[in-house]
């Protein structure tokens, strides 16, 4: 009996090594050269960052640490990788028409969103048809997470068939407080008011974030825009999980009697300073916009809402000493307002820290490891997917 049995057993391979070998010979796929069937991870960036930069000067542990973890061989599109350390997942979003594809180009990822939502859609079907049909975890950062957010509307049933989960950091998912103020709040003033706070807005952006008002984002991320107004009552996957980090900075004025401490005197959430934050309901439209994003869903997937908080805390010296320096009057020997505001306020929840300060903002989710870095949070979150 254990003759036959080897016999069979030589038989059995014979025939499978045949078989692979008509399958080469007629063309078809070989199912042992497919590619990795692990999740590979996509990310899109921010507004005003060249996805060339993705990796090194923004996001670089977290790219690195999915490069590592979920590296998924040959996922990406390979014209959408150039100059990358790694040759799998995480695959990096390009804008529609982004002039930072061209090498030396100026950054501009000012596109309108919906362009963009419907280009993700057909990266998303080539990368999951790439990883022999894996779904994939989406990880969205500030206008990213616009797109993420009307790609799952409006390409709702592919998303239910590619996407595994989302990860939003950051992310304008109901619009931005300061684009409500550049494009909605001049034209309810006439005349030279109007033109003035117009121009007011035009220099702060082209300042601090290299903002073009004449750019369909600019538009399309104003809070109750025809975009969101149209996105906001449609139905989003529930088979998905959604894992939103956004950013709670609390300010806390310090106030003394003689020696005893009065109790602090706490103002409400201020979001990130950049981003309010919102309303966790997809379908309200806050009138300032906001990142929270909590749709409804299904079975064991969780929608969860993770704030990375943190406490500013200024007492009667330090609010003189802004006033002397900020002030209208600052006298010869004030400290300079700049550097003085840096001091006080440049901490790793601001909106435009974060992609460099993941592992030093903190949150506190028990479902994904408590008390622990942004960075370590936002991988256990994508851990739990692969």
């Amino acid at each position: 009996m254990t003759g036959q049995r080897a016999t069979l057993m030589s038989m059995r391979r014979a025939l499978a090594t045949m078989a692979v070998g008509l399958l080469v010979a007629a063309g078809l796929p070989d199912a042992s050269a497919q590619p990795s069937t692990l999740t590979p991870v996509v990310f899109v960036h921010g507004m005003g960052s060249s996805a060339a930069d993705i990796g090194t000067a923004q996001f670089a542990d977290l790219l690195a640490g999915i490069a590592e973890a979920h590296p998924a061989k040959d996922a990406c599109q390979k014209d959408a990788q150039p100059g990358r350390p790694w040759d799998g997942s995480p695959c990096v979003f390009r804008y529609v028409e982004d002039a930072a594809e061209t090498d030396g180009g100026p950054n501009d990822s000012q596109s309108a969103v919906e362009d963009n939502a419907d280009k993700l859609a057909r990266e998303i079907r080539e990368v999951s048809r790439n990883a022999g049909g894996a779904r994939v975890v989406l990880i969205g950062y500030s206008m990213g997470g616009a797109i993420i957010r009307t790609f799952l509307a409006k390409h709702r049933r592919a998303a239910e068939r590619q996407v595994k989960a989302v990860v939003l950091i950051d992310a304008v998912a109901s619009g931005s407080w300061g684009y409500a103020f550049a494009t909605e709040v001049p034209r309810r003033f006439e005349g030279n008011l109007g033109d003035r706070l117009k121009e007011l807005m035009r220099s702060m952006a082209a300042s601090s974030a290299a903002v073009d008002f004449t750019r369909p984002a600019t538009r399309d991320l104003s809070p109750r825009s025809e975009l969101f107004r149209e996105i906001a009552p449609m139905r989003l996957p529930r088979n998905i999980s959604y894992y939103t980090f956004w950013g709670d900075i609390r300010v806390v004025i310090e106030r003394g009697l003689l020696h005893y401490e009065l109790p602090d005197f706490r103002l409400p959430s201020l979001g990130d300073l950049g981003l309010l934050g919102g309303d966790p309901d997809p379908t309200v439209l806050p009138e300032l916009g906001g990142q929270r994003f909590s749709p409804a869903v299904d079975g064991d997937n969780v929608a969860l809402d993770v704030p990375h908080r943190t406490r500013i805390s200024l007492d009667g010296a330090v609010i003189r000493d802004l006033i002397s320096a900020c002030g209208q009057k600052p006298t010869d020997d004030a400290p300079d307002c700049a550097k003085l505001a840096a001091e006080h306020f440049s901490i790793p929840n601001t909106h435009t820290s974060v992609p460099t300060a993941l592992a030093r903002a903190m949150v506190d989710e028990p479902e994904l490891g408590g008390e622990v870095s942004l960075l370590d949070a936002v991988m256990a979150a994508i851990g739990r997917h692969a």
